[in-house]
């Protein structure tokens, strides 16, 4: 992920402008056959277990898969309330996720950098990974509503065609 060093991009007054990454139940999700063998680009591999373990019916959800809100649904569709939802959305919206790695259990997660949560839990007044709550449902709809963007690869990078909005600056001294 790209990192504000002032402030985790989750908790700062400004957008997150890069994709972000999740977790999926591999078991459940993932795919994996000979032919498919449970990554795609910019993966480079699947888990080494992934023969054995992946579960899922989808050919096109593996690892490295991009993940995004579709252009056509809004915050308040899905009766977004909370900051923290509304930017994650647009971030999901915008620049998608990528799945990067097994949850390893009946759940989905979004990977966030070391210390986040902390100072999410400052500022909001309740954890990023918390199972219940206004958050926690608003973050299950965020979840439910995210498709697979079959068509990224190489050459076409997020799918390809105009972006929604700018990418972010290049990463520099």
């Amino acid at each position: 992920m790209l990192v504000d060093m002032m402030r985790p991009p989750c908790t700062n007054n400004r957008p997150i402008r890069h994709a972000l990454k999740v977790l999926l139940w591999a078991k459940k999700y993932l795919y994996y056959t000979n032919s498919i063998p449970g990554y795609r680009w910019p993966a480079n591999r699947a888990d080494n277990y992934a023969a054995h373990v992946y579960g899922g019916k989808n050919p096109a959800l593996v690892q490295g898969t991009l993940l995004a809100i579709p252009p056509t649904l809004r915050t308040y569709t899905l009766n977004l309330q909370t900051p923290a939802a509304k930017k994650i959305f647009h971030a999901l919206q915008d620049y998608g996720a990528y799945v990067i790695d097994d949850s390893a259990w009946d759940a989905h997660d979004i990977a966030f950098e070391q210390g986040v949560n902390e100072e999410f839990r400052k500022i909001y007044g309740y954890n990023l990974n918390d199972k219940s709550g206004k958050f926690y449902g608003e973050l299950m709809r965020l979840f439910q509503v995210l498709y697979i963007v079959d068509n990224n690869s190489p050459n076409s990078v997020g799918g390809g065609g105009t972006p929604r909005v700018a990418l972010a600056p290049p990463i520099g001294n």
